[in-house]
């Protein structure tokens, strides 16, 4: 891409590392660089609230300190999967701080090439999710709790999806009309 006559590839590396540095730290969303054998080289403020870890605590392997336990194993498979063969990584897990705070978030990262094509670094982008898996642990336990009580009631449920056309019955439902749980109603799509 050429504007005013310059190519990206002729840009001054520091006018470059600068604008993007600003651009990361203006950013509500959490930036990291690292190099492929996973040392932290970069983080952003964002990244650091999230992960409840100062830029000097994540440098080097020190990030890992911010992962939830449970999560470890599987980040680290998946990242292990990344680097030896596609072109981009994302996952949903948990940053847990010295205080037990726990950030639930969404990460994605992309390696970086040099020019003979082999990964150099890769670069990521870490979301606050927590707010997001908080309304998706209430809406499960509210669809517990209306399982539960319809089970005890004896009243039916049904949903029916309207791009799909598909129409789901709770076996409640079914049994108030005399049908057996394998049995398929049909509904006018005209309704």
């Amino acid at each position: 891409m050429q504007k005013h006559g310059k190519t990206r590839d002729d840009l001054i590396p520091d006018q470059f590392d600068v604008s993007f540095k600003t651009l990361a730290e203006m950013s509500p969303t959490g930036v990291h660089i690292t190099d492929t054998a996973g040392m932290c080289l970069y983080v952003n403020h964002a990244w650091c609230r999230m992960a409840g870890l100062t830029r000097e605590a994540a440098a080097g392997d020190g990030w890992i300190k911010a992962i939830h336990p449970e999560d470890r194993s599987r980040l680290f498979s998946e990242w292990e999967s990344f680097i030896k063969g596609t072109n981009n990584w994302e996952s949903e897990y948990r940053f847990i701080d010295k205080a037990g705070k726990i950030t639930w978030v969404y990460g994605t990262a992309t390696l970086l090439k040099g020019s003979k094509g082999l990964a150099e670094s890769i670069i990521g982008i870490t979301i606050n999710i927590t707010e997001r898996k908080k309304y998706e642990t209430k809406l499960k336990e509210s669809e517990e709790r209306l399982r539960l009580a319809s089970e005890a009631t004896g009243f039916g449920t049904y949903s029916y999806e309207f791009e799909s056309g598909k129409a789901f019955y709770s076996n409640e439902f079914l049994a108030l009309y005399g049908l057996l749980p394998v049995e398929t109603l049909e509904l006018d799509s005209d309704l």
